[in-house]
């Protein structure tokens, strides 16, 4: 997995590195220019490049890259949002080497100053080399319009490790931000680049290292992106003598009158995610949308959840190894006690939905919850558990995600554009997926795939990160057939694929 970190983990790295393995702040900086650099070569139309520097580090790494732009023959010209007697530490020594060999770098500390020094249709390349990651204030005057005025260039734009204006720890926007195509950004991802809506504005987004021989970022760095072979690793080809036994006895407990094919999915997603043999407990008039998954063995003898037969239900139970329950169950007051029962098993579980729901009607559930358990809410949902608003969820999601995992001792998948899952230690972020996924049936999809990683081994944390890498990547992969808006859930059933 690549590792992504907070800024204050960024800050802690490179003071490890200046102070324990005695690389100076200069040569450091001067790697992240040639990251840079590296990327104008290979990946843009550089024939005039100008680069907005602002006062700090970030600054820095853009007066390194106009040396080294003119070093290459690249005509290249700055503009410094700041006097040159307010730069000051590494920064300060490539600004004397910038003044030295006479290169073209103006300031500019005002708004008339900005708008003449930037407002040029000749450049094919604007560099934002202005904030970085420290970003944790509103962006007013000058610098507010030096960020417009770069936004409104006809040319490429490249950020130099964040997008201007982009806190990077959160994803917000702080005022206004430049809108990057493309974001070259040092050691690790920042959370910034992969939460939204900053992630919105990052364009394409590489990763440099600043240093050829330094060791990995330490274990304080506890949150990583996932990638395709992280997934692999944890779904090995099956041996040739494999039998259904062997792959896991699950449970779906789903559907009501008004949520029919709310089971159909979540069933159909969970064989076709590679579960064994599969049950399916739901209300009789979700019948006629099962007929079509012959291969789950149904138990639909009631009504609704307040009629349900207890001993078919513990029946079933028993026979399951894992347990999914929640999707389209609708909200009577026996959803509430069959998820009670299901949790009391302790049995590796996914509550998704309506049982999420019930937990937040029926605060007595949360006692109930433990370390097999994976939770699975959207915003609306996470803000119902945690009594608070869809818009505070937003404004600090890993926030959210850590401190429910934490406080219950469950899994939490938070779902989302960028999905979030936190085992109480550690997050992992997904941003695989395109807005097809913005539809209903997705998150009944999203549930079985999970239940099928649970049935075939997984541990918890690991089945969440196997089911939200494989719903992403099977929706990208109907997208290939399908545009984005066609795309329904059923079709990213038909496309799952563990390649």
């Amino acid at each position: 997995m690549k590792q992504v970190c907070s800024t204050q983990q960024m800050r802690n790295y490179d003071r490890f590195l200046i102070e324990s393995k005695n690389i100076p702040g200069i040569k450091l900086m001067e790697n992240a220019a040639s990251g840079v650099l590296a990327y104008i070569l290979e990946n843009t139309v550089h024939e005039n490049v100008l680069i907005v520097c602002g006062k700090g580090n970030n600054g820095g790494d853009g007066l390194a890259l106009l040396l080294l732009l003119n070093r290459n023959g690249i005509n290249a010209s700055a503009v410094l949002l700041a006097d040159d007697s307010d730069i000051s530490g590494d920064a300060a020594y490539y600004l004397s080497l910038v003044r030295k060999n006479k290169l073209n770098c103006v300031n500019a500390t005002d708004d008339e100053g900005v708008i003449n020094s930037i407002m040029d249709n000749r450049y094919d390349l604007a560099v934002d080399a202005i904030f970085g990651t420290g970003l944790c204030r509103d962006v007013t005057g000058h610098f507010k319009t030096a960020i417009d005025c770069i936004n409104s260039l006809g040319a490429s734009k490249l950020s130099v490790d964040i997008p201007s204006g982009i806190n990077g720890d959160d994803g917000q926007i702080c005022g206004t931000c430049v809108n990057a195509d493309a974001t070259v950004t040092f050691v690790a991802y920042k959370r910034g680049l992969l939460l939204f809506p900053g992630r919105n504005f990052c364009g394409t987004t590489v990763v440099y290292s600043i240093c050829d021989d330094y060791p990995e970022p330490d274990s304080s760095m506890d949150s990583f992106l996932m990638q395709e072979v992280d997934v692999k690793k944890l779904l090995p080809p099956r041996s040739l003598d494999s039998h259904k036994g062997k792959n896991g006895k699950a449970l779906v407990i789903a559907g009501s009158f008004k949520y029919r094919g709310a089971a159909a999915l979540c069933t159909k997603a969970a064989l076709r995610g590679g579960c064994g043999l599969l049950r399916l407990i739901c209300p009789e008039v979700v019948v006629s949308h099962i007929s079509q998954i012959p291969e789950v063995m149904l138990s639909s003898d009631f009504d609704d959840y307040d009629s349900i037969d207890f001993s078919v239900l513990a029946e079933a139970l028993n026979l399951s190894d894992c347990i999914a329950i929640g999707p389209g169950m609708g909200n009577s007051n026996g959803v509430a006690d069959v998820t009670e029962i299901v949790l009391n098993t302790k049995k590796r579980c996914i509550v998704d939905a309506d049982a999420l729901n019930a937990i937040s009607l029926h605060e007595t559930l949360l006692e109930c919850l433990h370390s097999n358990v994976i939770l699975t809410p959207h915003y609306g949902e996470m803000a119902r558990l945690t009594k608070t608003t869809v818009h505070e969820i937003a404004k600090d999601p890993c926030g959210a995600a850590m401190e429910l995992s934490r406080k219950t001792g469950t899994v939490v998948l938070l779902k989302g554009a960028t999905t979030i899952i936190c085992d109480g230690n550690k997050t992992c972020f997904s941003t695989f997926g395109n807005p097809g996924l913005a539809k209903g049936g997705s998150g009944d999809v999203l549930c079985g795939i999970i239940l099928a990683m649970l049935s075939q081994g997984l541990k918890p944390f690991e089945a969440a990160i196997a089911g939200a890498y494989i719903l992403g990547h099977s929706a990208d992969e109907a997208m290939q057939i399908l545009s984005n808006r066609m795309l329904i859930a059923s079709d990213v059933i038909d496309a799952i694929s563990l390649m």
